[in-house]
């Protein structure tokens, strides 16, 4: 069965016509180049009992040229007020971008040492949205899906290591796991002070396409 959970649930007020960023992310700080330092060790040694004092130069590497790049969701909203007051075009840019894994490329540095560099792969996910809605609706956005295939190999102690039937007692396979990212946003017009302008008027269309307001009202009593 699957589950949901809240990331996050912030608000953001923004002018008319006017970008607004919601940001939650993370900040992942790598290297992009290695600077190469010779150092001398002390190396000291012992030959027929007589003791030999030297030194050996080591290569040294120094990570260098630091890059920020910021990982999770960053969603761009841009809303434009209809000429009838009550709509709202939006222009909706939601991007996931996250840390796939860590590559370890591997530089001979003399002799028998390896020098191993890790660098950051990464994956972003965007999606482009148009729409028109009216003050207090809420739209849904999704399709940002990623699937997750891990591998696993299980089996029981001591019986899964015997030789030939040890299989009997393995179990071997992967697991796929999707995930989609929905995202809920509420437009609302407010006026200066943040309160809304619209509050329990509800919009509808007149025979010109215009919107009209309707408010609504409880019924008197005797």
């Amino acid at each position: 069965k699957g589950h949901a959970d809240v990331l996050s649930s912030p608000r953001v007020t923004t002018k008319n016509s006017e970008q607004a960023v919601i940001k939650v992310i993370k900040e992942i700080r790598y290297p992009q180049a290695y600077e190469a330092n010779q150092i001398q060790v002390a190396n000291n040694s012992a030959g027929g009992g007589v003791a030999v004092a030297s030194t050996l130069n080591v290569t040294v590497f120094t990570p260098a040229d630091f890059q920020t790049r910021e990982v999770g969701v960053l969603l761009t909203v841009t809303p434009t007020i209809g000429p009838d007051g009550y709509t709202i075009d939006l222009t909706l840019v939601p991007e996931v971008s996250e840390l796939i894994e860590w590559h370890q490329y591997g530089a001979q540095t003399g002799g028998t040492s390896n020098f191993n560099a890790s660098q950051p792969f990464f994956q972003t996910r965007t999606v482009t949205s148009k729409l028109v809605v009216w003050d207090g609706e809420t739209v849904v956005l999704g399709g940002l899906i990623r699937e997750e295939l891990k591998d696993f190999n299980d089996k029981i102690p001591v019986l899964g290591d015997i030789p030939l039937l040890g299989k009997l007692f393995q179990s071997k396979g992967s697991n796929s796991t999707k995930k989609n990212l929905m995202i809920f946003i509420t437009s609302r017009i407010v006026d200066s002070s943040g309160r809304p302008i619209h509050r329990k008027e509800r919009p509808t269309l007149t025979s010109r396409g215009t919107a009209k307001a309707q408010t609504e009202t409880a019924p008197a009593t005797p």
